[in-house]
């Protein structure tokens, strides 16, 4: 599903009570008892993940806690086979852990 949220419709629409989306088929408003907003961050503006639903919710009086960063950039002495067939692939389904010396 390929939705992106607008923001409520507004005060004078049709359904003044719903959700506005951007969908592949064109804007469509929702009317929902409830909504679970699963949102994403803003740090890959180019997949939509670009935080600009927070100024929407804070302008209905919901409290946003500041966006903070969830992934981060490392370095790492790979060796060269590896540096020179996998540079710039994704790592995906790993889990990793930091022990400070």
């Amino acid at each position: 599903m390929r939705h992106r949220w607008l923001g409520w419709a507004p005060s004078d629409a049709p359904s003044a009570d719903g959700l506005r989306f951007d969908t592949p088929e064109g804007v469509r408003t929702i009317a929902t008892d409830a909504v679970v907003l699963a949102l994403g961050g803003g740090s890959w503006a180019k997949l939509g993940s670009d935080g600009a639903w927070v100024a929407g919710l804070q302008a209905h009086g919901v409290d946003v806690a500041p966006l903070r960063p969830a992934n981060c950039g490392f370095d790492v002495a790979w060796t060269e086979h590896f540096r020179e067939r996998y540079a710039g692939q994704p790592v995906k389904s790993v889990a990793m852990s930091c022990a400070l010396p």
